[in-house]
């Protein structure tokens, strides 16, 4: 009997040197949710600001069309702001939102079902974000990752999963988030943001016209193109922020993901860092806040 006790506590030590060994440690877990939190918010937002674009690109060219603008074409109100190009671009956000709740299941101890589910749930938004191609395997390589989860050591197949889904992921996410930062770019005339900010100028160049059409005109016949203008005037002015901390933003993750990644490999460096950048991150989040209010 002292024989069989004494061997059933050597295994569970053994078992609990091997888990503590290989399985995230707490400032892992902590970098990992500070990832989340900031790759989560900023999908959200990003999303969000995407689908504002075409709303106001909308807006603006109604004044348009109100100030009789005959380069405006009426039967494309929304130019190169259509919705299946919004489509795309939310898709490449819901890609890293996928990412950012599969990072998280894997930390918070999901059951394998939940577990796949976010597992094809990231992959099919990857594919419709042309992240990855058909025959991409490492679409099969983060399948496989989250298949090995279970089994005696799960804490141990838990960490390894997530360093390989993050190293397999991670070329994917940064294409998507140098996409939003070149889409974001200020003084770039041919990204998202350019012609959003053209549409503006040219509506404020049709108000201006008809303002100084006739100086002497009362203000009541002026109203209408005054009120375009100062509309326009705001949307550029919101742009210029907007863009400013996008692009940080964007940076900012970019960097968290490197940092993650580096984490990951070792118990000992990065968790801070990710801290650091997700807070960022955070930063701007807050700020949007304000600014998508204006």
């Amino acid at each position: 009997m002292k024989h069989t006790k004494c061997i059933h506590l050597l295994l569970l030590a053994v078992a609990s040197l091997l888990g503590s060994g290989c399985g995230l440690t707490v400032k892992q877990r902590a970098a990992l949710l500070d990832f989340n939190r900031a790759a989560t918010g900023f999908a959200q937002v990003a999303g969000a600001e995407f689908q504002h674009t075409r709303e106001d690109v909308l807006k603006l060219n109604i004044y348009r069309s109100e100030l009789g603008d005959a380069s405006l074409d009426p039967e494309d109100m929304d130019g190169a702001y259509t919705p299946e190009r919004v489509k795309v671009r939310l898709d490449a956000m819901a890609a890293l939102q996928s990412y950012a709740e599969m990072l998280q299941k894997l930390v918070t101890g999901s059951q394998a079902d939940e577990l796949k589910s976010a597992s094809d749930s990231l992959v099919a938004n990857l594919r419709k974000a042309h992240a990855f191609e058909a025959s991409d395997d490492k679409s099969g390589a983060i399948a496989q990752a989250i298949a090995s989860v279970g089994g005696l050591w799960v804490e141990h197949k838990r960490a390894e999963a997530t360093r390989r889904v993050t190293r397999s992921v991670d070329p994917a996410i940064k294409r998507l988030l140098a996409v939003v930062a070149r889409e974001y770019r200020l003084n770039v005339a041919t990204n998202w943001v350019g012609g959003y900010s053209a549409t503006a100028t040219t509506l404020i160049g049709r108000a201006s016209f008809l303002i100084n059409l006739n100086t002497n005109a009362p203000i009541v016949e002026t109203a209408a193109p005054r009120e375009a203008r100062a509309y326009a005037y705001t949307v550029r002015t919101r742009i210029t922020a907007v863009s400013e901390q996008i692009t940080n933003a964007v940076q900012a993750l970019g960097t968290a993901q490197d940092k993650l990644i580096l984490t990951l490999e070792s118990k000992d460096i990065g968790a801070e860092d990710v801290a650091a950048f997700s807070a960022q991150v955070q930063d701007f989040l807050t700020t949007y806040k304000t600014l998508s209010s204006k």
